[in-house]
């Protein structure tokens, strides 16, 4: 899970997502490599986006949580 107050997953800041990267990196050198990224961006946008984020976010989280069972 990532936390960012921008959004990075899409548009403009794209290339300027290092957490991700670094993340997915960091686990693969220690043989993690089948990851699920969640992400709860956007916080700082507004109060309703951030509202929004983390409900998204929980949504996405359930989903996994399914599929893993």
């Amino acid at each position: 899970m990532t936390a960012t107050g921008g959004v990075f997953s899409e548009g403009k800041n794209v290339p300027f997502d290092f957490q991700t990267t670094y993340l997915a990196h960091l686990l693969g050198f220690i043989g993690l490599t089948d990851i699920e990224v969640v992400r709860v961006e956007g916080t700082l946008v507004s109060p309703d986006a951030a509202k929004a984020a983390i409900a998204s976010t929980e949504a996405q989280i359930r989903a996994a949580l399914e599929r893993a069972a």
